[in-house]
């Protein structure tokens, strides 16, 4: 980040930014905390998902390789 102001203002500006850089570093940790949880309850539903389908290839495998020819 490059700040570019008058040499007046310098300290007045770097403060406003530093504050707003604080509360935007806040804000991520609030929003990150929340979506933990939202990605681990989808990979969970992935893996599931992944998982019922492996078992029922393997069930029609089974069912084929039973078959009497």
């Amino acid at each position: 980040m490059a700040l570019t102001c008058l040499p007046a203002d310098l300290e007045g500006n770097y403060q406003r930014i530093n504050r707003s850089m604080a509360r935007a570093n806040l804000w991520y940790a609030e929003e990150r905390e929340q979506l933990i949880p939202v990605v681990i309850a989808r990979d969970v539903e992935r893996q599931t998902a992944k998982e019922m389908e492996n078992n029922r290839r393997w069930g029609i495998r089974k069912q084929f390789d039973c078959l009497q020819i």
